[in-house]
């Protein structure tokens, strides 16, 4: 193999991973498991691996496929190119703390308010620069 299509298999990986209203940041790369991002999320927040549950987001909310340990991000379908800094793939934690596995839930994002008017540009003024 060549050391260029290597480096295209361990392409950086940017990850958010979402649980209630806690976001965290997360980067990897393709050949890493799940199970290798979960001790970074194990060594963040203290849940052990074996009480971590990982969701794919799907518009926003969780969705029902869990996340295998074994698999590698890539085999995931996360991949480097998908992802990027600003956009990071979103997965969602289920945690368990002794009385089973929390329902994987996030909460939305507040959207900021709307612009006072003196920042909206005029159209006419646009128009004419």
């Amino acid at each position: 193999m060549t050391d260029e299509v290597k480096e295209e298999i361990n392409s950086i990986v940017f990850l958010m991973v979402r649980w209630k209203n806690k976001t965290i940041y997360l980067e990897g790369k393709e050949s890493d498991t799940v199970e290798d991002i979960k001790e970074q999320i194990d060594s963040l927040l203290s849940v052990q691996k074996s009480n971590q549950r990982l969701f794919k987001m799907d518009n926003g909310k969780p969705s029902l496929e869990e996340l295998i340990d074994a698999k590698s991000l890539v085999n995931c379908g996360i991949t480097g190119t998908a992802t990027t800094a600003y956009r990071p793939f979103e997965i969602c934690l289920s945690p368990d703390f002794g009385n089973g596995f929390e329902e994987a839930e996030v909460c939305p994002y507040s959207s900021p308010p709307d612009l006072p008017g003196v920042f909206i540009p005029d159209k006419t003024e646009a128009k004419e620069n």
